[in-house]
């Protein structure tokens, strides 16, 4: 587990943090990411998401109440996180580090309906 400080009355965060792969399915088409990712719970501020493992955030999700809990050690159902508009994402352009799939850069304006799912791949040893 990773504390990190922040503005909370007991100055710290409760966040987990682990290097994932990743995909991204939009409109039916899907991308595995190359760029070096982690996924990230924020039990503090309910939120989850994915980060850039040499730099910020990449994607932010909040809003539903399995991420207080979640500590990243299982499975992780799809969880619905909806946004009533369009939210526009500066963290996904090439300021912060740009992210690379095996489709080519991922470029992304606005986010809207996202649905979220972990699964740990068991090796079987």
């Amino acid at each position: 587990m990773l504390t990190q400080t922040c503005a909370v009355p007991s100055g710290v965060c409760k966040v987990w943090s682990l290097p994932v792969s990743a995909k991204i399915s939009v409109a039916g088409v899907t991308a595995t990411f190359l760029s070096p990712l982690a996924i990230f719970d924020n039990q503090t501020f309910s939120g989850l998401g994915l980060q850039r493992r040499a730099g910020p955030d990449f994607l932010d999700l909040q809003g539903n109440s399995a991420f207080t809990s979640y500590d990243l050690t299982g499975d992780l159902a799809p969880k619905e996180v909806f946004f009533k508009k369009a939210r526009a994402l500066g963290q996904f352009n090439c300021a912060h580090g740009c992210v690379m799939t095996n489709r080519g850069l991922l470029a992304v304006i606005t986010v809207q309906n996202v649905r979220f799912t972990a699964s740990r791949i068991h090796s079987g040893q």
